[in-house]
C-alpha cells in the first residue's frame, strides 16, 4: 500500500471522528477532495470544511531499511470574513493530531511531526494550511 495514502487514510479517520473539530465544521466535512459544481466551484453549503492538500515524498532509505520522507498539508477553509473561524478549525486539527501516532498496518511510522501553519486570505475566503512531516518505513 502506498505509504502516503495509508497515512492520509489514518488522519482522515482521526479528524472525521474528532468531536472538537466536528463541532466547528459539522459532520462529514473532512474531504480528500471537496465537492464541487461542474465549473469546479465549491458550493457555499460546503463551508467550513477541512481538506487534504499537496503531498510529496522522497526516498529516505538507509542500508537495509526502505523508507520515505513525507511532507503534506491539511487545509482548513472558512467563508466568513474574519479569520476567527479558520483559526479555530486549524487549532482543532492541530490538537487532534498532537502527540498522536497514526496507526499504520502495512507500513511502519517512524516520525510524525507538525511543521507550520500558514494563514491565507482571499476575497470571500480564509484558509489555514497546516504542514506536517513524516518518515515511514515501507516493506
Amino acid at each position: 500500500m502506498d505509504p502516503v495514502w495509508e497515512l492520509q487514510t489514518a488522519i482522515y479517520a482521526r479528524l472525521s471522528q474528532d468531536a472538537a473539530l466536528t463541532s466547528l465544521i459539522g459532520a462529514d466535512k473532512v474531504y480528500d477532495n471537496p465537492p464541487a459544481d461542474p465549473n469546479g466551484n465549491i458550493p457555499a453549503a460546503t463551508y467550513p470544511y477541512v481538506s487534504f492538500g499537496s503531498a510529496s515524498s522522497s526516498d529516505d532509505s538507509a542500508d537495509c531499511v526502505d523508507a520515505v520522507d513525507v511532507t503534506f498539508q491539511i487545509n482548513c477553509w472558512s467563508s466568513l470574513p474574519s479569520q476567527k473561524q479558520v483559526r479555530q478549525i486549524a487549532d482543532a486539527v492541530t490538537k487532534a493530531l498532537k502527540r498522536w501516532e497514526p496507526p499504520l498496518t502495512v507500513n511502519a511510522l517512524v516520525t510524525f511531526d507538525y511543521w507550520r501553519t500558514d494563514y491565507i486570505r482571499a476575497p470571500g475566503m480564509n484558509q489555514a494550511s497546516l504542514q506536517y512531516t513524516a518518515v515511514i518505513e515501507t516493506p
